[in-house]
């Protein structure tokens, strides 16, 4: 357990210093992109998105975490596999193209997205066609190297992306990241990974198949479910409207894409190794989701009455229809957080189906909650029904993650119910102020709700509510400490 721990910390480390230097370049050239291009732009991009996602991970995206968690399998059946990959971006890269018009006619063949559509195929290619190498960089918990690639192709893309937006370039400002980090990534990954050729096997991939079949249809039918909510806003309310939920969504899922991609990377190869023993991996998830039960619910709170200052400060008064889809979709970030670790787990049991057909419950309240806007023809109740939808899945996931180790579904509830409940009187305290006390000015707003949430927080450490966390900070300090004394 001793060594679980210490390569958990270190991989954790490594990824978090990137991914939080990251996080701060990330949201100041989205300051920059929100207040020089249009919410239709970004609106029109959200659909490119999804829809280069389908292709990007339609079949292939399984075979990652599948080389992960296999250990014997041997260079001869890399390479086969390696090939395979290659046949896949290109048949995939095919499809994409001749798809297009179907999609286009979907939305009254917009121009403008025909042209980021055509332009994205690059993406599409490069990014199935680096699968391999980047799974053996994982494989080998190289995080440190995972980590600096990162930060540097985020850092070049970010300048080249705002560059290019204040030259005028408008919406192909925002291609140049997906473009420009699919290429990159297959460049460096390659380089790192020299993966060779040989000819493809069907030996070879029936020894990952029975993993990858199911992480596959687990990650296609997790596509679906992320999308199809941007898919019918935009073609039932607008996409101006659009553009407005899909910032609110993104900035709902900071805190959850810096928490599961910090984590998640690390957890799978690192639990890989203790495949045959659930009962350590059982622990190490239950102490994990007790950590991030911790402050999860308080930050989902601060993020619900810091909605306007974020918003306003962050992109400008032209996002103000943003505020309200914010404040309804940040009431789930906290559980979507303490969800997270879930996937990497199940798949460090084989239990990929468990995955999968939660994605398909998932996908089933999604469509429930979309069915409101054909309805009520307004992103904010989309919103509250797509928060529903999210709480209804945590659920059904983490009974399926407690079915596969035959554990008891309450052993997961009562993890987090305490961290729930030390959430309320922060609400309370907040909700009583905005009552009672109105904040015009939006960085005064900002500096109020931020230092009752500090204080808070301080006060839950000092009162032994949040060990985990007081250990982490403990621990950070320490070695910040020592580096200190060692430069001396």
């Amino acid at each position: 357990m001793g060594s679980l721990k210490s390569s958990l910390y270190s991989g954790i480390a490594y990824t978090a210093i990137a991914k939080y230097t990251g996080l701060v370049i990330g949201i100041v050239v989205s300051m920059i992109l929100a207040r020089l291009i249009s919410p239709e732009d970004f609106g029109i991009i959200a659909i490119a998105t999804v829809f280069i996602s389908f292709f990007a991970e339609l079949t292939t995206v399984g075979i990652s975490p599948a080389i992960i968690q296999n250990k014997t399998i041997t260079e001869e059946e890399i390479k086969r596999i390696n090939s395979i990959t290659f046949y896949c971006a290109l048949i995939l890269s095919c499809i994409y193209l001749l798809s297009l018009p179907i999609l286009l006619s979907f939305y009254d063949n917009n121009a403008v997205l025909k042209k980021v559509l055509l332009l994205l195929v690059i993406n599409v290619f490069f990014s199935v066609a680096s699968i391999v190498p980047n799974a053996l960089i994982l494989k080998n918990k190289l995080f440190k190297f995972i980590a600096i690639r990162t930060l540097i192709i985020q850092v070049i893309l970010g300048v080249v992306s705002v560059t290019c937006a204040l030259c005028g370039m408008g919406i192909y400002a925002l291609v140049i990241s997906p473009i420009g980090s699919s290429i990159i990534l297959f460049a460096v990954n390659f380089s790192k990974m020299p993966v060779g050729f040989l000819k493809p096997s069907k030996k070879a991939l029936d020894k990952i198949f029975s993993f990858s079949v199911f992480q596959s249809l687990f990650n296609f039918v997790i596509i679906i479910y992320r999308s199809i909510d941007k898919m019918v806003i935009g073609k039932t309310i607008g996409l101006d409207a659009l553009g407005y939920y899909e910032k609110s969504y993104r900035l709902m899922l900071l805190p959850l894409d810096n928490v599961s991609s910090v984590i998640s990377p690390v957890l799978h190869p690192i639990l890989s190794e203790y495949q045959n023993n659930d009962e350590v991996i059982w622990n190490s998830y239950i102490k994990i989701i007790r950590s991030l039960a911790e402050f999860a619910f308080i930050l989902s709170f601060a993020l619900f009455f810091l909605a306007e200052p974020i918003i306003m400060i962050m992109y400008g008064p032209n996002w103000q229809p943003a505020v309200p889809v914010f404040k309804v979709l940040a009431l789930s970030a906290g559980i979507q957080i303490i969800q997270s670790p879930v996937g990497p787990v199940l798949q460090s049991i084989n239990k990929v189906k468990g995955l999968f057909y939660g994605s398909l419950c998932m996908l089933l309240f999604i469509v429930l909650a979309l069915s409101v806007s054909l309805i009520v023809k307004d992103i904010y109740y989309v919103a509250i029904a797509m928060v529903i939808a999210f709480y209804l899945g945590f659920f059904v996931y983490q009974f399926f993650a407690a079915h596969f180790f035959n554990k008891r579904f309450f052993d997961i509830i009562r993890a987090i119910i305490p961290f729930f409940a030390f959430s309320i009187p922060f609400f309370v305290i907040c909700y009583t102020i905005s009552l009672f006390i109105v904040i015009k000015s939006v960085w005064l707003s900002l500096l109020v709700y931020s230092l009752i949430t500090i204080i808070y927080v301080i006060t839950l450490i000092l009162c032994g509510k949040m060990p985990n966390t007081k250990e982490l900070l403990l621990s950070l300090w320490f070695k910040m400490k020592q580096r200190h004394l060692s430069k001396i």
